[in-house]
C-alpha cells in the first residue's frame, strides 16, 4: 500500500476529488504502529468525503480485522535454519555461512545441536570502513538465526574446492528451513596435496570449529606475537595464548594444529617507532627467547633445537624483507596478505 493513492470522484463526476494515501509505513514489516496510522487516515479520509462515503465508515471494523492480524504475524522475528551437507555423500559438513538483509545488515547463527558451536566473525577494517568480513563458522550441525521479514542474501562456503551457494531469500509470515548441499569440484587431499595457513590470528579454542567450516588441513597459529624489538616473544605484547597443549591437535585424521608458532613484527626499535617487518618461525615447540635485530640468531637458534622448524617472510614491501631470503633460505612467502 505504501504510496498507493485512492481516489474518488462525487455523483460520477469528477467535479470534486479526495485522496486517501498510505504512506511512511515502517518497512520492511507492518506493525501495530502502522495499523493504526492506517485506520487513522482511512478516518480522516471518511470525514473529508462527501455523505454517501461517509457510509463506509462502518468498514473500519472490517479493516481492522484483516490487519491487525497480518500486523501480528508480519511484525515478528522468523527462524532461519540451515543445514548444510556434501552433495556427494550427502554427510553434514562445517561451513562458513553468511546471511545479508537487502539494506547490508549482517545476521549470525547459532548451532543447534549440543555437541555442535558456531563462531561469529564480524571485522571491519581501521582505515577503510568499507572492507568488512561478516560471517558465522558453524559446524556439522543444523544452525539458526532470527530475522525480521524481508529480503535476504544467504552465501554458503567451504575453503577453496568446494563451490560456493548464494540464494536469495524471502522471509514474510513464517519459519524457514533450508538445506543446502554443497559440490566439491576437486578433492585435493585425495591427490596427495593438503591445504594449510601460516598467517593465522585466532583464539585457539575457536580453531577446530574453523579449520573444518574452511577445510584447511593444517595451521599454524600465531599465539606468540611481538612488536617490540627489545621483548623476547615467550612475553610478547600481543601474545594471544600462554597455556598451550604440549603436541599437535588432532581434530580428525585430515586436520590438524600446531598449537605454537611466533611472528616477530617489529614497529618499535630502542623505544622508537621504526618499522622493519615480519618473519615467522612456526612449528617449534617452546616459547623463543631471543630479540631482533639481529635476525639470523633467531634462524640458527629456532633450526637447532628442530631443524623441521619452518619460515614464512611475509611482508615482502618491508623494509628488511631483502634480506630474508638470505637468513632464511627456503623460507616460504606470502604471495598475497592483508
Amino acid at each position: 500500500l505504501d504510496g498507493d493513492e485512492w481516489h474518488h470522484g462525487g455523483q460520477g463526476k469528477v467535479a470534486r476529488s479526495s485522496t486517501f494515501r498510505i504512506d511512511s509505513l515502517s518497512q520492511p514489516r507492518l506493525t501495530f504502529i502502522d495499523v493504526r496510522k492506517i485506520l487513522a487516515q482511512w478516518n480522516s479520509f471518511i470525514d473529508s468525503s462527501p455523505t454517501w462515503i461517509k457510509t463506509m465508515r462502518c468498514l473500519l471494523p472490517v479493516v481492522a480485522a484483516i490487519l491487525l492480524p497480518s500486523a501480528a504475524a508480519l511484525a515478528e522475528d522468523h527462524r532461519v535454519v540451515v543445514t548444510v551437507k556434501d552433495a556427494d555423500s550427502g554427510q553434514l559438513i562445517a561451513s562458513r555461512i553468511y546471511l545479508r538483509s537487502s539494506d547490508g545488515t549482517p545476521y549470525y547463527f547459532e548451532s543447534q545441536s549440543p555437541e555442535g558451536d558456531a563462531f561469529r566473525y564480524e571485522k571491519q577494517n581501521w582505515n577503510n570502513a568499507s572492507s568488512v568480513e561478516y560471517h558465522t563458522t558453524v559446524s556439522p550441525h543444523p544452525c539458526a538465526t532470527k530475522v525480521p521479514p524481508g529480503q535476504y542474501t544467504l552465501t554458503v562456503e567451504r575453503g577453496k574446492t568446494y563451490r560456493p551457494h548464494v540464494e536469495s531469500v524471502s522471509i514474510r509470515d513464517r519459519d524457514v528451513s533450508m538445506e543446502v548441499a554443497l559440490k566439491r569440484w576437486i578433492d585435493m587431499a585425495d591427490l596427495g596435496w593438503f591445504s594449510g595457513d601460516l598467517h593465522v590470528h585466532r583464539e585457539l579454542d575457536e580453531l577446530p570449529n574453523v579449520i573444518m567450516a574452511e577445510d584447511l588441513n593444517v595451521v599454524f597459529p600465531l599465539t606468540n606475537w611481538v612488536t617490540l624489538s627489545d621483548t623476547p616473544p615467550s612475553s610478547g605484547d600481543k601474545n594471544l595464548n600462554t597455556d598451550l597443549p604440549g603436541g599437535l591437535i588432532h581434530v580428525d585424521d585430515q586436520h590438524v594444529i600446531w598449537p605454537r608458532s611466533t611472528e616477530y613484527e617489529i614497529f618499535t626499535v630502542g623505544k622508537q617507532r621504526h618499522t622493519l617487518g615480519a618473519l615467522f618461525v612456526l612449528g617449534h615447540a617452546e616459547a623463543l627467547q631471543q630479540t631482533v635485530p639481529p635476525w639470523k640468531p633467531v634462524v640458527d637458534a629456532a633450526r637447532a633445537a628442530d631443524p623441521s622448524v619452518l619460515f614464512d617472510m611475509d611482508k615482502l614491501a618491508w623494509p628488511f624483507a631483502m634480506t630474508l631470503p638470505v637468513i632464511a633460505p627456503d623460507a616460504t612467502y606470502e604471495l598475497a596478505n592483508n
